[in-house]
């Protein structure tokens, strides 16, 4: 009668380097996943943006979003605005009250902002009510809060070009937001990144709506 084999214990310090292994593995796939895709913190001061966000909400901004593609309609971006801002300067001397500013001045100002793209280069864009027309048909707006009754800044009926490069934003607080209708549309140039919805760990971004 033979004995039966003696059982293998795996020694502790094997079990130990396999899980060390494993932990790397997974830092890596981590490392992988969101190494294309530099994010950085915002801190949204104020209320042009309700309801979307609130002020001091934390925002997760995508400093790589247009490292291969190009803005679109409907991204939420944070950006400098062009010089002037500040002030409501617009870069066209021949703006007509009855148009939102067509052309940014040149130069790029210091402050931070963060907008909704609402139209795009070639965009032919006129503002009524608060509610952008693009090429005469009104875009859907859900999230935005209307303008007051005292509509300042909520028409601009005569359409505008928006130039090659530049992109239109407007805050979803629209009574509330000091944006392109008056100091123009920004440069691509001056977008720093996008504002993205990310799971845990930010292992999936993508744009947030």
């Amino acid at each position: 009668m033979f004995d039966p084999p003696p059982v293998r214990r795996r020694p502790i310090a094997l079990i130990v380097g396999g899980l060390a292994t494993a932990l790397v593995v997974v830092g890596l796939g981590v490392l992988f996943v969101t190494g294309h895709s530099a994010t950085a913190g915002f801190n949204n001061a104020s209320a042009s943006m309700e309801p979307t966000w609130k002020v001091g909400d934390h925002l997760v901004v995508n400093t790589d979003a247009y490292r291969s593609q190009a803005p679109k309609t409907g991204d939420v971006i944070v950006f400098h605005p062009p010089a002037g801002a500040d002030q409501n300067t617009c870069g066209d001397a021949d703006k007509q009250q009855a148009e939102a500013c067509a052309k940014p001045t040149a130069a790029v100002g210091s402050a931070t902002f963060v907008k909704r793209i609402v139209a795009g280069p070639g965009d032919e864009l006129s503002i009524k009510g608060g509610h952008v027309y693009v090429d005469g048909k009104r875009q859907p707006d859900p999230a935005i809060v209307p303008c007051g009754s005292d509509g300042v800044g909520c028409d601009f009926p005569s359409p505008i070009t928006i130039p090659p490069g530049h992109w239109f934003t407007m805050g979803d607080n629209r009574g509330e937001s000091d944006d392109s209708r008056f100091w123009g549309p920004v440069p691509t140039a001056f977008i720093l990144g996008r504002v993205d919805s990310c799971a845990p760990l930010q292992l999936f971004c993508h744009a947030k709506g």
